[in-house]
């Protein structure tokens, strides 16, 4: 039961006719049957004490089978004469039912306060249920659902539910995952495949199971057991460390390559909530996947170096699985041929016009396009499923920043090349 919280449904009318009751085993009080004593006509009621079936032993006490309080919840309930209206809850302790209908009590209303005339009065038999329900869910690489009660969208769970006496209820199944599907709802047994849309920011759903009693009166009687459910999904990135900053490159027009920026971010992966998807998030048979779209954003005027983006630049295209909900970012724009942006004039090597001059663009991620890595969840190599999050918004570009002027009858002139990379994972 770790996990779940037992209610009662339904509070029974006592009203002149036999009733049959379920209650379960329970040591939360919250967790009670309550019965309420309210005939109209009446001005008496005469609570008997509740007894087993068929020996008349007394069953209510604390070694007893249940135990019985007043509307307070905390008083123990006193039998006997009462004026109406009277509220009694019971509450199943110490071990459940041996068959259905084992402890029962007996009542009549009055008519007078005298307690002469006699209404009616009846006979209320019931059952002491013990509930064991379980939501298992396989972590997977991420955290233990039973610390946070979290799992991945798009995940798996198993939920059961073990009931004695047996025969007493039906089973059904329900969530607040608008998305959620049981394979078996009205079963003991379930699996449980979760929607793929994230529980909002802040708020809690819920998984419960609703153990109707198969022979009570008034019918609709019910004990549900409720299990907290949040569905996660990686919706946020966290910079958890950064290695080797960009800074200014100078260059001469010389032989050789040219190297603007290798700098390393370091992310973690956090939840709707800001959480950390591996310590706080059962992954459900589900991992989460990232890829970026540097390849189709970053740009460059000059063409050798665009041809040089289209083929040679490293990226994560395609979807990579990151179980450990953390990964490192590379950005390494190096090994470009200085003959790239150089020509060669009467036999002297010059920086080509396009880049000559300050503010001249080398590389970029021209606005409003910036650099994003998607952020999904799936099965292992399989496809991502719905709800894929861009996880942050960076912005890049490698322009001239200073331009050394010729020396009358020198060959080598210099540029000044600043790469400036921005985070923005808000």
């Amino acid at each position: 039961m770790a996990g779940f919280k037992i209610l009662e449904l339904m509070p029974i009318s006592v009203a002149c006719t036999p009733v049959v009751f379920i209650v379960s085993l329970s040591d939360d009080k919250d967790d009670m049957r309550q019965f309420d004593f309210n005939l109209g006509s009446a001005a008496k009621v005469v609570i008997q004490q509740v007894v087993e079936v068929p020996s008349s032993k007394p069953a209510v006490g604390r070694t007893k089978r249940v135990l019985a309080y007043e509307a307070d919840k905390k008083t123990p309930f006193r039998f006997g004469m009462r004026s109406v209206p009277v509220t009694m809850y019971l509450q199943g302790v110490q071990k459940p039912s041996a068959r259905q209908d084992d402890i029962g009590f007996e009542y009549s209303y009055y008519k007078d306060q005298a307690a002469t005339k006699v209404l009616c009065g009846a006979t209320a038999v019931g059952t002491v249920v013990k509930v064991d329900p379980a939501f298992d869910v396989d972590s997977s690489g991420g955290a233990s659902f039973q610390k946070r009660n979290k799992m991945l969208i798009d995940g798996e769970a198993n939920a059961s539910v073990k009931v004695k006496p047996a025969g007493v209820v039906t089973p059904q199944w329900s969530t607040d995952d608008p998305l959620g599907t049981f394979s078996a709802p009205q079963a003991f047994q379930t699996g449980y495949d979760a929607g793929v849309v994230p529980t909002p920011p802040g708020s809690q759903g819920y998984v419960r199971v609703t153990l109707t009693g198969i022979a009570t009166n008034p019918a609709g009687q019910a004990i549900q057991a409720t299990i907290p459910v949040t569905l996660s999904a990686p919706t946020h990135l966290q910079n958890t460390g950064t290695k080797g900053p960009a800074s200014p490159v100078t260059t001469d027009a010389g032989k050789g390559v040219l190297n603007l920026m290798a700098t390393r971010f370091d992310y973690d992966i956090l939840d709707q909530n800001s959480s950390l998807i591996h310590a706080e998030t059962a992954y459900a048979k589900r991992v989460p996947a990232i890829r970026e779209n540097i390849r189709a954003v970053l740009s460059s005027p000059i063409p050798p170096i665009q041809n040089w983006i289209a083929n040679s630049l490293k990226s994560t295209d395609d979807w990579v699985d990151k179980p450990a909900g953390k990964f490192t970012d590379r950005i390494e724009i190096t090994g470009l041929q200085k003959d790239w942006i150089v020509e060669l004039i009467q036999g002297q090597r010059r920086f080509i016009a396009a880049v000559d001059h300050t503010g001249a663009v080398i590389i970029e991620i021209p606005a409003p396009s910036t650099h994003i890595w998607f952020l999904g969840v799936r099965k292992p190599g399989d496809a991502v499923v719905w709800g894929i999050q861009e996880g942050c918004h960076n912005t890049f570009s490698a322009t001239v920043t200073g331009v050394t002027p010729a020396t009358p009858g020198a060959v080598v002139r210099e540029i000044e090349i600043t790469p400036v990379y921005t985070m923005h994972t808000a």
